[in-house]
């Protein structure tokens, strides 16, 4: 299949996870510079170069999510970053076109697992109700359905200056708070005082540097550079050693012969797999059965992301009862 030739509306969103200056980082990783360099070279814009787009306890914040459009998208569309991170890494980016009702609704579904799991485990005669996966699936799928809060994901608007560190000392704030009224213990009260006060604490400080930065962004020659070296690259086109590819004796710059030239060497090599080096024909065979005990083992580390359509997460199977447990791990060992 041969590869065409880009249209010029295109927008490409993703984590590029990359490291500059430029791009409100403390450090420069090794890919950085070829990737700025390409955005460069092809004449595209980035729409964000200063809201942090990652968030991770400890970590100072990065932008790692990066959106890149062609300048006939540049005025058209809008980019937001939203600061609640819903219990992710990442913060949520919405993109919008500013014309026409193109704007869908924002709706996050959030499963109460403590009901969902006492209404499971509840049913009469559960064991014996699981006849195979698919009859599991099917019942998982119609509790966590029935026991699903549907909330809107952006409905609290939070101030120009409020940060990813914020809501996510808010949601720890509101977390302890919750256990601590369930509990009578002193280590819960001093854990959310303690957050309280750190919360505060940034609250403070944020408020105080958001004009400073604000006037420091606006009197940034970043966007003037960048707009000079996009109207140079246009009028005076250079060639990149990096861009530059060999094949059979000529030189292939264009972006296009250089993909085609990718698929048909690529394409035309076999697929072998070779025999691992840890082979042996007398260990034990890999699809041995599985015990209770390994999966009571596995299941605190399983992430609670499905890998697969089927729905089922980590945090489901944590929620059954050990006598369920059994009865499912017995029909994965007859597979």
């Amino acid at each position: 299949m041969e590869i065409s030739s880009p249209v010029s509306w295109k927008i490409s969103v993703g984590d590029f996870n990359i490291h500059h200056q430029i791009l409100v980082s403390l450090r420069t990783s090794r890919s950085a510079n070829v990737v700025l360099d390409w955005i460069s070279t092809h004449n595209m814009f980035i729409l964000n170069t200063s809201d942090p787009t990652y968030f991770k306890q400890g970590c100072n914040p990065s932008l790692l999510d990066l959106s890149i459009c062609s300048p006939d998208l540049l005025h058209e569309i809008k980019w937001t970053v939203h600061n609640d991170t819903f219990d992710s890494d990442h913060c949520p980016v919405e993109i919008s076109f500013n014309h026409g009702n193109t704007k869908g609704p924002s709706v996050r579904r959030r499963i109460h697992w403590g009901k969902f799991g006492k209404s499971l485990n509840s049913i009469p005669d559960m064991e014996n109700d699981i006849h195979s996966i698919q009859n599991f699936k099917k019942l998982c799928n119609q509790e966590k359905n029935n026991n699903t809060l549907i909330q809107d994901m952006f409905s609290k608007k939070f101030p120009p200056w409020w940060s990813s560190e914020c809501s996510y000392l808010l949601g720890q704030k509101r977390k302890f708070l919750r256990l601590a009224k369930k509990s009578r213990f002193n280590p819960y009260w001093k854990r959310a005082k303690h957050i309280a006060a750190k919360l505060r604490k940034r609250i403070i400080h944020l408020k105080r540097s958001y004009w400073d930065k604000l006037c420091d962004n606006a009197g940034s020659s970043r966007t003037s550079f960048r707009i000079i070296r996009s109207l140079r690259i246009r009028d005076i086109p250079q060639q990149n050693a990096h861009q530059l590819i060999i094949l059979e004796g000529s030189n292939i710059t264009s972006p296009l012969g250089q993909a085609n030239a990718f698929r048909s060497i690529f394409g035309s090599s076999p697929i072998s797999e070779g025999i691992p080096f840890d082979f042996s024909g007398t260990a034990t065979p890999k699809d041995s059965k599985f015990s209770i005990r390994e999966l009571l083992q596995s299941l605190p580390k399983k992430l609670n992301s499905s890998p697969e359509s089927d729905g089922i997460t980590g945090q489901m199977l944590r929620c059954l009862s050990s006598v369920i447990l059994e009865k499912l791990l017995s029909l994965v060992n007859k597979i």
